[in-house]
């Protein structure tokens, strides 16, 4: 019978007396950042690939588009890789995190899924007028094809058992910046008004109010993934932004569409700071208050 991917590479790491590569030994020494040969090799194999794109991207719309906008294009495009590989260093040791942390020995189709759809982010168009013709698309394009990889990579990563934690940390990473560039984007085309630009932000607010609470010594309840929430607001961006879309119908969508986002937030905001207490099975509908009798459930 053949071996799945995910049984060759427990095998080739087997080899290593203790399970371990060189390079994974090397790397617990300067802060367990390296977690073997393959999982180094596809990095960089993904991170030249980047590289490469992005200076294709120039070249392509060099000659699209004005040049001067071309380089601003590749510029923020680079500064934003550069950002997605500090996130995929910092995933990498919360992986590796004791006591129940355990080094990749992979990374697996939905992880590398993942690191292609980073490059899907449109921070290259901010700070550069809406391009004209059919150029007019490619942000709508690029980002609706970065929401359809999200719907798609944890399906795959259940299915191949490949759920990790640094995959998970890298997904919300990655679909926050999406967020907050795209509601950017849609408002610097004046698509929406200025306060949708909060939604892309909520993520960032939501988890700088939990670092707040856990420097104070409060009690922060953990809270799983809203994935309804985050293809929500993906969804409105990715629509707002194609061009035949025009204020003020954009606009009376993105408010629309807000209210069910930034409810969910709050309430997500009251069950963390232990204000409410859903009860199990009904994380909606039936819930205690702080200090009742369902305290604790």
């Amino acid at each position: 019978m053949a071996k799945s991917f995910k049984q060759e590479a427990e095998d080739w790491e087997g080899d290593i007396p203790g399970g371990k590569t060189p390079l994974a030994i090397g790397g617990e020494l300067i802060g367990g950042l390296i977690h073997g040969h393959r999982v180094t090799c596809q990095l960089v194999s993904l991170l030249i690939f980047n590289l490469v794109l992005i200076y294709e991207g120039y070249r392509f719309l060099s000659r699209a588009w004005v040049s001067v906008y071309a380089v601003s294009w590749t510029f923020i495009t680079a500064v934003i890789l550069a950002y997605e590989q500090w996130r995929i260093l910092m995933a990498l040791r919360m992986q590796a995190r004791p006591p129940e942390g355990k080094p990749l020995t992979y990374l697996g189709m939905a992880n590398q899924m993942t690191l292609l759809r980073g490059l899907l982010i449109l921070g290259g168009f901010l700070f550069s007028p809406r391009p004209d013709g059919w150029l007019a698309w490619m942000p709508a394009i690029l980002y609706s094809m970065a929401i359809t990889a999200d719907l798609f990579n944890g399906c795959l990563a259940r299915l191949r058992e490949e759920t990790s934690v640094f995959g998970k940390l890298l997904d919300q990473d990655f679909d926050a910046l999406g967020t907050l560039i795209a509601a950017l984007l849609a408002f610097q085309y004046g698509q929406v008004p200025l306060w949708y630009v909060s939604v892309g932000a909520a993520y960032y607010f939501f988890h700088l109010g939990i670092w707040v609470r856990k420097m104070l010594g409060k009690a922060v309840r953990p809270l799983p993934p809203s994935t309804y929430r985050r293809f929500m607001a993906s969804f409105l961006i990715a629509v707002i932004l194609f061009p035949i879309f025009r204020p003020p119908l954009t606009a009376i969508a993105a408010g629309i569409f807000m209210i069910p986002v930034m409810a969910g937030f709050l309430w997500d905001w009251l069950v963390v700071s232990e204000r409410i207490v859903p009860r199990a099975g009904h994380p909606w509908l039936a819930f205690s208050r702080r200090g009742g009798p369902n305290r604790g459930v």
